[in-house]
C-alpha cells in the first residue's frame, strides 16, 4: 500500500514540473476581447496619397492589465501604405509606459506613410499585440502568452491625378526647315499629373517624314519629372533631299518609370512644315554647298576629314573660291580646324560647275562628348566684284571613353529614441542607421548634432561628435548619439538635426543634415495649452455676394498635458465680407481637454457688394489654464489667435428689358440697317467693367466689327443701348446676343439672351413689282370734298409736340417700375 501511494505521488510531481517546463500561448478566442478602442470614432483613420499621417488611437485593456506588450501595425495585403513603429503614451504617467491599463487605457502612437499612387478605397490595418497575461492558467500551471489583435480602417478619399507627360512650345526655324537643309527642334517636356515620373527618356520616330536625326543618340534622356516640373529638349534635324514638303510627322515615344518602379510608356506627335528648297537661278554667280558628312563618330584625340560638294546654279563664274569653318568651333566644344586662318583656297567655278571640298579637322583630347555642331562656309566673288557667302551645317558626334564617376551618398534612417518620453534634464539616446548608397569608399565619416541650442537639446560634452572611420559602398553603421533635454524645449514633437561630415570617393569634402522627430518631450514648467484651428469646412461650393452658409471649425488643444479653460472665441473679417447672421461673433467654451477638439458651427453671411476674392478672417481665443504663469495671471489669461482664408465670389447679375428689333417700330428688312434696341441693367452690387455686346444668328452687327462697346455700368444703373444691326433671312428670325464683360478680377465673362420669333421683311427690289390691273374709276374732284378742320402745318406742330413730352415720360416709368423689381429682389436675397 506504502509503495503505490509513493508511486502516485511521483507521478503527480512529475506532471507538475513537466507542465512549469513548458510555454503556453494563447490566441485570443473570437469571443474574448483583451484590448478594445476607448473611442470607437477613432477606428477610421483618414489618410491622404503621398503623405504621412501621424495616428493616435485610444485603447484601453478589457480583461486584466497588459504589460510590456510587443505590439506591430501590419497593414492588409493590399493596402497602399506602410506603418511605421508602435508606442505606447499616456498622458497621465511620467517617463516609459510599460503597458495598457483597464482604468485610464493609453494611446497607441505610429505614422502611416501612404503611397503617391494610392486609389480611393477602405484598406484593413491590424494592430498585433502580444504579452504575458496576468490571468494564471490553472490547468497548465503557468501564465500563458497572449496574441490578440485590434482591427482598424484606413480610408482613402481622394486620389493624385497620374503621370500626364505633354509635349508643349514646339520651336523650329520656320525658314530653315526646307529640303535639303537642317535645323534644330526644340520642345518642352512637362508632367501634368501629380505624380513623379523618373528616369524618363524620349524616342523620336522620323519614320516616312522625309527627316532624319542629326543625333546618334537613339533615347534621349530627360530625367526625373515632379508633378508640374518641365524641361526643354533640343535636337539637330536633317531633311533628306527626297523629302515631301508640307506638313510631316515625328513620333515622339516616352518611356518613365512610376513610383512603383514599374515602367510606362505615352506618345505623341511632333508638327513640322517643310518648305521646298530654293532653286532659282541667280543672273550672277550664286554657289550651293553641301556637307557628304552626315554625323559620323570621332574618338577625342583624333583627326576628321570633313567633305563637302560646291555648285554653282548663277548664270556667271564664281572667283576666288574659299571654304572654312564659321567662327564658334574650337572656342567651346574642342574641335579645332587644321587649316590657315584664311580657310581653304579653290579653283574658280564655271556656270553649272560643282566641286569637291576637304576640311581636315583635329578631335582634341578636351572635346565636349556629344553631339557637335560645325558651320560650313564658302566665301566668293561674283562677276561684279562683290563678295558673296553661303553657309551650311553638319554634325558630328565626339566619344569619350567612359569613366564612372566616384560618388559617395549618406542616408540616414531608421531613427530610434529612448526614452519614448523624454523629461526636462534627462539624457536622450537617438540610434540611427548610416548608409553610404554610392559606388565607393568615404572615409573621415563623423556625426553630430546640429542646432542644438534652438532646437532645445544639449550635447553631454564638449565634442559630441562620433567619428565612425569609412563605410563602404552599400555598408551601413547603427550609431547612438546622446544628449540632454534642454530646459527651454518645446513640449511635445520637436526636431533634432544630425549632421553628417564625410569625405567621397573624389576626395571632396562632403555633408549632409538629416531631421529626426523626437516625440512626447515632456515639460511642464514653461508650457502652457495652445489653442490652433485644426480644420474648417463651408456647407457651401461658393459663397457668392449675399449668400449665407455655415461655417464649421475645429479648435484643438495640442498640450499634451493641460488644459484650456474659460474660453472666449471671437470671430472676425476686418472688411466685414463675412459676418455672423444671428446673436454675436463670439461665443463661450467652459474647457477644451488636453489634445482635445471642439466643434462649432456659425451661420454667416456674404456681403452683398462683395468682390472676387479671398478673404481672411480671424479667429481670437481668450483662455486660463492651471498653473497660470504671473505675466499670463497679471494680463487676465493668454490672448492668441489664428487665421484662414475663404473665397467669397461676386454676384453677377446682367439683364436685358424691353428688347426689340426695328426703327421706330417698323419692321425690319433684309439687307437693310435696322436698331436693336433694350435696356440693359446692372442688376448686381458690383460694377461690370468693359461691356460689349456680340451676335450670333439671324442677325449681324452692321458698325463694322464683331462687338458693340458700351463701357462699365455701375451696379443697379440702367443703360439703354441702340445697336445697329442688318437681319440677314426674311421671315421668323432668331439668334443670340451675347453680354461680354470683365469681373473685379479680370476674368472675361459670357451670358447669352436668346431671342426668336423677329419679324423680318424680304428684301426690296424695285425692279421685280408686279403689275396690278387696277380699273379706271371717274371722280369729280369738287364733289363732295370735305375741308380740313385745321391747316396741315399746325396738325404737324402739335404731333411733334406729343412726342416730345410722350418719350421722356414713358422712358421714366419703365425706369422705375424696373428699380422696384431689383428693390424687391433684392430684399428677397
Amino acid at each position: 500500500m506504502k509503495v503505490k501511494k509513493l508511486l502516485a505521488l511521483f507521478l503527480i510531481c512529475s506532471m507538475v514540473l513537466a507542465g512549469f517546463g513548458s510555454s503556453v500561448t494563447v490566441k485570443a478566442d473570437s469571443d474574448k476581447v483583451y484590448i478594445k478602442l476607448s473611442d470607437n470614432k477613432k477606428k477610421v483613420i483618414e489618410a491622404n496619397p503621398g503623405e504621412v499621417t501621424h495616428v493616435k488611437v485610444p485603447v484601453v485593456a478589457t480583461r486584466t492589465y497588459i504589460t510590456k506588450p510587443q505590439i506591430v501595425a501590419k497593414p492588409g495585403t493590399d493596402a497602399p501604405f506602410t506603418a511605421g513603429d508602435v508606442i505606447i503614451t499616456n498622458q497621465n504617467v511620467t517617463g516609459e509606459v510599460q503597458g495598457i491599463s483597464t482604468i485610464d487605457g493609453a494611446f497607441l502612437e505610429f505614422d502611416i506613410t501612404m503611397k503617391d499612387s494610392a486609389s480611393i478605397g477602405i484598406y484593413d490595418l491590424n494592430i498585433n499585440l502580444e504579452y504575458t497575461s496576468l490571468e494564471f492558467d490553472e490547468v497548465n500551471g503557468q501564465y500563458p502568452t497572449v496574441n490578440t489583435s485590434l482591427p482598424l480602417t484606413v480610408r482613402v478619399t481622394k486620389e493624385k491625378a497620374p503621370t500626364q507627360i505633354t509635349i508643349d512650345k514646339i520651336s523650329y526655324n520656320e525658314d530653315a526647315a526646307a529640303i535639303g537643309n537642317s535645323f534644330d527642334l526644340s520642345f518642352v517636356v512637362k508632367n501634368e499629373g501629380e505624380i513623379a515620373a523618373y528616369n524618363t527618356y524620349v524616342k523620336l520616330d522620323y519614320a516616312n517624314s522625309g527627316m532624319i536625326p542629326g543625333y546618334t543618340i537613339e533615347s534621349i534622356k530627360v530625367g526625373d519629372l515632379k508633378a508640374g516640373e518641365s524641361k526643354t529638349i533640343k535636337v539637330p534635324v536633317k531633311v533628306l533631299p527626297t523629302a515631301k514638303e508640307g506638313l510631316q510627322t515625328i513620333t515622339a515615344t516616352f518611356a518613365f518609370k512610376n513610383i512603383e518602379k514599374k515602367e510606362e510608356n505615352t506618345t505623341k506627335s511632333i508638327y513640322i512644315t517643310l518648305k521646298k528648297t530654293s532653286t532659282e537661278v541667280s543672273e550672277n554667280a550664286k554657289l550651293t554647298i553641301t556637307s557628304n558628312s552626315v554625323n559620323d563618330k570621332v574618338l577625342t584625340g583624333s583627326s576628321y576629314q570633313l567633305k563637302g560638294i560646291l555648285e554653282n546654279i548663277g548664270k556667271q563664274k564664281a572667283t576666288n573660291v574659299v571654304v572654312s569653318i564659321a567662327d564658334g568651333v574650337g572656342v567651346t566644344n574642342g574641335v579645332i580646324p587644321k587649316h590657315e586662318a584664311g580657310g581653304i583656297k579653290l579653283a574658280d567655278i564655271a556656270v553649272g560647275g560643282k566641286r569637291n571640298f576637304t576640311i581636315p579637322l583635329l578631335v582634341t583630347d578636351t572635346a565636349t562628348a556629344g553631339l557637335q555642331e560645325i558651320s560650313v562656309q564658302v566665301t566668293y566673288t561674283d562677276s561684279q566684284g562683290e563678295t558673296r557667302s553661303a553657309v551650311t551645317k553638319t554634325y558630328l558626334t565626339v566619344i569619350k571613353p567612359e569613366v564612372p564617376e566616384q560618388t559617395g551618398e549618406v542616408v540616414i534612417s531608421g531613427a530610434v529614441q529612448n526614452p519614448s518620453s523624454p523629461v526636462v534634464g534627462d539624457r536622450l539616446s537617438v540610434t540611427f542607421n548610416v548608409q553610404n548608397n554610392g559606388n565607393s569608399t568615404i572615409t573621415d565619416v563623423s556625426l553630430s548634432g546640429q542646432e542644438l541650442s534652438s532646437a532645445g537639446f544639449e550635447p553631454l560634452d564638449s565634442q559630441a561628435i562620433r567619428n565612425i572611420g569609412s563605410l563602404k559602398a552599400g555598408e551601413t553603421r547603427t550609431v547612438t548619439l546622446d544628449f540632454k533635454v534642454g530646459a527651454n524645449i518645446t513640449e511635445g514633437l520637436n526636431t533634432l538635426t544630425i549632421g553628417c561630415d564625410y569625405v567621397d570617393g573624389n576626395g571632396s569634402k562632403k555633408a549632409i543634415k538629416t531631421p529626426i522627430y523626437i516625440l512626447n518631450v515632456i515639460n511642464d514648467s514653461n508650457s502652457k495649452p495652445k489653442l490652433i484651428i485644426s480644420g474648417y469646412t463651408v456647407d457651401q461650393e461658393e459663397l457668392k455676394a449675399g449668400s449665407t452658409f455655415d461655417f464649421t471649425f475645429h479648435i484643438k488643444n495640442t498640450h499634451m498635458s493641460k488644459s484650456a479653460k474659460n474660453i472666449k472665441v471671437t470671430v472676425t473679417q476686418a472688411e466685414n465680407v463675412f459676418s455672423a447672421t444671428q446673436g454675436s461673433n463670439s461665443f463661450y467654451i467652459p474647457s477644451i481637454g488636453p489634445g482635445a477638439e471642439y466643434e462649432q458651427t456659425m451661420n454667416m453671411k456674404v456681403k452683398s457688394d462683395v468682390t472676387t476674392g479671398a478673404y481672411e478672417i480671424e479667429l481670437t481665443f481668450e483662455y486660463e489654464y492651471d498653473g497660470m504663469s504671473k505675466v499670463d495671471q497679471e494680463a487676465g489669461g493668454v490672448k492668441t489667435s489664428d487665421k484662414l482664408k475663404l473665397q467669397a465670389m461676386e454676384n453677377l447679375r446682367p439683364s436685358i428689358q424691353n428688347f426689340t428689333v426695328g426703327m421706330y417700330g417698323e419692321m425690319p428688312t433684309v439687307g437693310i440697317t435696322s436698331s436693336m434696341t433694350f435696356e440693359f441693367i446692372n442688376m448686381g452690387k458690383s460694377p461690370l467693367n468693359n461691356v460689349r455686346f456680340s451676335l450670333d444668328g439671324d442677325f449681324k452687327l452692321d458698325n463694322g466689327g464683331t462687338t458693340f462697346y458700351l463701357g462699365t455700368i455701375a451696379p443697379g444703373s440702367p443703360e439703354y443701348v441702340e445697336i445697329p444691326v442688318m437681319p440677314n433671312v426674311e421671315g421668323a428670325a432668331s439668334g443670340t446676343l451675347y453680354i461680354l464683360f470683365e469681373d473685379s478680377t479680370g476674368e472675361e465673362v459670357s451670358h447669352p439672351y436668346e431671342f426668336k420669333d423677329i419679324m423680318v421683311n424680304g428684301s426690296y427690289n424695285p425692279g421685280t413689282q408686279p403689275d396690278i390691273d387696277v380699273p379706271t374709276v371717274q371722280i369729280d374732284p369738287n364733289a363732295n370734298t370735305p375741308k380740313d378742320i385745321m391747316s396741315t402745318w399746325v396738325f404737324i406742330v402739335i404731333q411733334i409736340a406729343i412726342l416730345v413730352v410722350f418719350i421722356p415720360v414713358a422712358r421714366m416709368v419703365v425706369i422705375k417700375i424696373q428699380k422696384r423689381k431689383l428693390q424687391k429682389q433684392d430684399s428677397n436675397i
